[in-house]
């Protein structure tokens, strides 16, 4: 944008000027915000309602695929239903002066379930269910006597759901990673009652050590119930140096995704869908194994 440019924008009325910054795709809004503090109050508003529709995909849908490398052909994608977002313990968003900053530390929280073959689970007004009122999804993992941690596979992808279940017309990866769950995790997590239970939505976000953080950069987490598992995995008598093979039982509770992130991607999913007018993809969905 040459100076003449700046001069001009400048000097239009919010409304016109917010009007037009609407037209622009976020990253592209990111750029012009260190144009001028005028700019950078407009552009941070205009983003933070676009984060609060993101976050509801009215117009996608997010699935995760989440396994133990062995089991990626037997174990079934989930959808996820959104929940509400969450902050930092410590962190607010002024709704009227916003900052780029502070929105970055917000996560869309999503409950992971499994749908019934052409069968949706019902939503309320708000498109999401008490989180109480939803079954969570069960895994089961297990550790031999000398191992140490397990690891999980985790797939995100936001879809577009077509006229057919399993046909989506748009697709778009945001992750594919996996994550140690280590044995000492599973055993605090297994012990601590608080936080075990569904509940009420909690708006905060505790550094407690309980979110599995699947990336690097803390964009993607998961967090669960974790149960021991079947009585017949654990041994009857050890030493006090032996290390028993072990079996847990995770409930999927909670996924977690940087809002900044999914919006970024809802929009490139956008961009996809209209250059990839007319083509679909199918997933399979596999059944587990009776």
């Amino acid at each position: 944008m040459d100076g003449h440019s700046r001069v001009l924008l400048s000097s239009l009325p919010n409304e016109i000027l917010a009007a037009l910054l609407s037209h622009f795709m976020t990253s592209e809004l990111l750029a012009l915000a260190r144009t001028n503090t005028r700019f950078y109050s407009l552009i941070a508003r205009l983003i933070r309602r676009r984060l609060q529709d993101a976050a509801c995909l009215p117009h996608n849908e997010l699935i995760l695929e989440s396994y133990h490398p062995s089991e990626r052909l037997s174990t079934p994608y989930l959808h996820c239903r959104f929940l509400g977002v969450r902050l930092p313990e410590g962190v607010s968003i002024d709704l009227e002066s916003p900052t780029l900053a502070d929105m970055n530390k917000m996560y869309s929280v999503f409950r992971p379930f499994t749908a019934r073959e052409g069968k949706k689970e019902p939503t309320s007004s708000h498109g999401s269910l008490d989180p109480s009122e939803q079954k969570l999804v069960l895994h089961d993992v297990e550790l031999e006597h000398d191992e140490t941690f397990t690891q999980l596979c985790v797939v995100t992808n936001l879809v577009k759901e077509g006229p057919r279940r399993g046909l989506f017309l748009g697709h778009l990866n945001l992750l594919d990673d996996f994550v140690r769950v280590h044995r000492q995790w599973l055993e605090e997590r297994a012990t601590d009652t608080i936080g075990q239970g569904q509940g009420e939505f909690n708006q905060h976000l505790n550094d407690d050590g309980k979110t599995l953080w699947v990336d690097a950069g803390h964009n993607f987490g998961l967090r669960f119930q974790v149960k021991p598992g079947p009585a017949e995995r654990m041994p009857l008598l050890t030493g006090p140096d032996d290390r028993p093979a072990m079996s847990y039982r995770l409930a999927y509770q909670e996924l977690l995704v940087r809002s900044t992130k999914l919006l970024l991607s809802v929009e490139k999913s956008t961009v996809q869908e209209v250059s990839n007018s007319g083509s679909a993809v199918v997933i399979a969905q596999m059944q587990p194994s009776a």
